[in-house]
């Protein structure tokens, strides 16, 4: 179960390595170095996961990682302004860190890891989104959370 689970993570980190590297590749003038930093960042971590995910099997380690970039991420696009990152490219920084708390730490320890990321979302996008843009744009985060609690054993 851990190696199919660690399988399907891996082919959807190499959809967002391939996501990161199209938002790199068609960086604009309104492209900032901070996110194109925290692009680059996710980036790496999302090919880490693929090769990870491929050669040896995910585990908590990854998953706090992935949490930790996932809220230091957030909190770099805060600062600097979210409005410069589209929404659904700003679920692309709670996503794997969601999938991977869900399918990799005790389910107690998930659900806090879920809801330290989909916070991290709705606090950086209230400013740039307002409230309802924030709570509309973590949808995807919340159903990916979801869909992995209730379909991880």
């Amino acid at each position: 179960m851990e190696t199919g689970l660690s399988y399907a993570v891996a082919a959807l980190s190499g959809l967002f390595a391939l996501s990161w590297s199209m938002f790199l590749v068609s960086g604009g003038p309104e492209r900032a170095p901070d996110v194109r930093a925290v692009a680059a960042v996710f980036l790496v971590q999302a090919v880490v996961t693929a090769v990870r995910g491929v050669r040896v099997r995910l585990s908590r380690a990854d998953s706090g990682v992935a949490l930790a970039l996932a809220v230091l991420g957030h909190a770099v696009l805060a600062v600097g302004g979210a409005s410069r990152v589209v929404i659904g490219q700003r679920c692309l920084l709670a996503s794997p860190a969601v999938l991977l708390a869900v399918g990799f730490l005790p389910r107690r320890a998930g659900r806090w890891a879920c809801l330290a990321a989909i916070g991290a979302q709705v606090a950086t996008g209230w400013p740039a989104d307002g409230p309802a843009g924030a709570v509309e744009g973590v949808w995807p985060v919340v159903a990916t959370a979801v869909a992995g609690d209730v379909l991880v054993p």
